[in-house]
């Protein structure tokens, strides 16, 4: 069986139609010469009615004429026989290959080629309607459906924060670079609002870690909803959120960080409300996505610096 690997179905059907037409043959030849050619009766080549005759009950049959008889029709030689046997059933196995090939062999390569791309499966011809490799292409067509969904709940995993269930860094990067790539084929503006929530650690001091993660969701929640959902909120990490603002300048930046820095100051559940360091910057011709985060990062520590609860402008 390990000769036989690896060979094209349809080549091994030939090989079978082969060797049954060698078979064939070599059975068809055989029996011709056993019997041989047409062997004279006895009593000049005359079949004895006699042997008819023998029994009583036989006694109604009429004679044979005597003209002998033939067990072998003229010019019919045993191996003209064996030959029109082997090329019957060469032709036979060559139509049959060809039928299997369409039926068979052409939907099996091409599921073969879809399951290599990653695409879905659909046997068609005899192929689908065998019940074996039905059953293979459902469960690969499930196995496969299972998987993309695997795929997109990892690609939320790795691009949107547990916590709050706002896009994560990961996730913002790869929106700035996007953002950033229109902007330079538009001229369209594009800001960054970096934001730390001020006091948090002595939040989590005082009330512990359970109230600063309550404390998170509640502002994660109140950006969220206080923004155009062109915008993209996200948790850059510990107490920090970052606002992208599509086709915003700086001013306009600038007025939307100050309405959230107020709605922070009054969110409810958190004593005193949140307030926050706020750093806004605006994309420049020949920014990259790394140095317009960086001025925005640098806006926000030097509202830090002023004592916090305050805004700042690169």
């Amino acid at each position: 069986m390990a000769l036989l690997r690896g060979i094209p179905l349809c080549s091994l059907i030939m090989l079978g139609g082969l060797l049954l037409a060698l078979i064939f043959g070599v059975v068809f030849t055989a029996a011709g010469t056993y019997l041989g050619p047409d062997v004279p009766a006895a009593a000049g080549g005359s079949m004895s009615p006699t042997l008819l005759t023998a029994h009583p009950s036989l006694g109604h049959v009429p004679q044979l004429p005597e003209t002998g008889y033939q067990r072998n029709l003229p010019g019919s030689s045993p191996y003209v026989v064996a030959f029109i046997s082997a090329g019957t059933a060469l032709g036979v196995a060559a139509l049959f290959g060809l039928w299997l090939r369409r039926q068979l062999v052409a939907p099996l390569h091409e599921a073969a080629v879809s399951i290599e791309s990653g695409g879905p499966v659909r046997l068609r011809g005899i192929a689908g309607a065998v019940r074996e490799l039905r059953m293979v292409e459902e469960r690969y067509n499930r196995a496969r459906e299972a998987m993309e969904q695997r795929i997109v709940e990892l690609d939320q995993q790795l691009h949107v924060d547990w916590l709050t269930g706002l896009t994560n860094r990961r996730g913002l990067e790869r929106a700035l670079e996007v953002e950033l790539e229109r902007a330079r084929r538009s001229a369209a503006p594009v800001s960054l609002i970096f934001l730390d929530l001020d006091g948090f650690k002595a939040l989590n001091d005082e009330r512990g870690h359970q109230a600063g993660d309550e404390a998170l969701q509640q502002a994660a929640e109140l950006l969220k909803s206080r923004v155009r959902e062109t915008d993209a909120v996200a948790r850059w990490g510990g107490d920090e959120f970052v606002i992208l603002c599509r086709d915003t300048d700086q001013a306009g930046a600038e007025v939307v960080a100050r309405a959230l820095a107020l709605r922070l100051a009054q969110c409810p559940g958190v004593p005193g409300g949140c307030r926050a360091s706020v750093g806004v910057s605006a994309w420049r011709a020949g920014d990259c996505a790394r140095e317009l985060m960086a001025r925005a990062d640098g806006a926000m520590y030097d509202a830090k610096r002023r004592g916090g609860g305050s805004i700042c402008v690169r």
